[in-house]
């Protein structure tokens, strides 16, 4: 049987009372408000509302440069400047030598790394792990995320097409039971093989939780849906080995 590629429309309260009708009315009109120049200009020069106006500023900001963020995060995974660093905090020079780029272009990506925490610079003109790169290093899930999301990036450059058919690009491709575009074919053995690797690595955050906030001494048999590797399953049994666990 083949799988319905078409999404189910939300349902959405139904407006027309007076109240709703005056909301509109009001968000109208601080639309229309937004929306002057001459209100923007005054809102950068007013004490009292130089404030709000920045706040919006920056976040609209960050809705811009979240893209490059990753990107960032992204170069840095994957010139392994992360584990690098955490071995020993290293000079612009050294790490260059190290990944084979040329000092004033790998800088750039060190100073940006800087900026977002994920590195911070040391003594010695240094660079080392900012509070946010730490993380990286400790927990593989977090960088392997980093990675398989690099595939929905590639298929948002054109975002409108994207959405017209969602079906179709790499995200698309890397879950091969998502549609059934390739049913009659035999996939190859490793794309359930990475699927299950991402899984397994990125599981970790999801097992602490749940072993930490749920009691199992009341159930005598725990069944793992979707297993992957194991990993749940192997974690659960070392955690509560009075439970029969299975696989599915």
């Amino acid at each position: 049987m083949g799988v319905n590629h078409k999404l189910d429309l939300a349902s959405v309260p139904a407006s027309g009372h007076g109240a709703d009708a005056w909301h509109d009315r009001f968000l109208a009109w601080l639309e229309r408000l937004y929306a002057s120049p001459r209100l923007y200009s005054f809102s950068l020069t007013n004490p009292l509302t130089r404030w709000v106006t920045r706040r919006r500023t920056q976040k609209l900001f960050d809705l811009m440069a979240g893209f490059v963020h990753t990107q960032v995060m992204l170069a840095c995974i994957r010139l392994d400047l992360f584990k690098m660093l955490h071995q020993a905090p290293a000079d612009l020079h050294h790490i260059a030598a190290r990944v084979n780029m040329p000092a004033p272009v790998l800088q750039r990506l060190l100073l940006s790394a800087v900026s977002l925490d994920l590195l911070e610079c040391r003594s010695g003109a240094r660079f080392g792990l900012g509070p946010l790169g730490v993380p990286l290093v400790t927990h593989d899930g977090i960088a392997a995320m980093i990675e398989h999301n690099h595939l929905l990036y590639a298929d948002m450059q054109d975002p409108v097409g994207f959405l017209k058919n969602a079906w179709q690009g790499d995200m698309a491709a890397y879950w091969p039971y998502a549609h059934d575009a390739h049913a009659a074919t035999r996939e190859p053995q490793d794309k359930f093989s990475r699927y299950s690797d991402l899984m397994a690595a990125s599981q970790g955050f999801v097992i602490e939780e749940i072993l930490s906030s749920y009691f199992f001494d009341e159930h005598q048999c725990v069944l793992d849906v979707g297993a992957g590797k194991g990993r749940f399953a192997s974690e659960m049994a070392v955690h509560a080995p009075h439970l029969k666990v299975k696989l599915f």
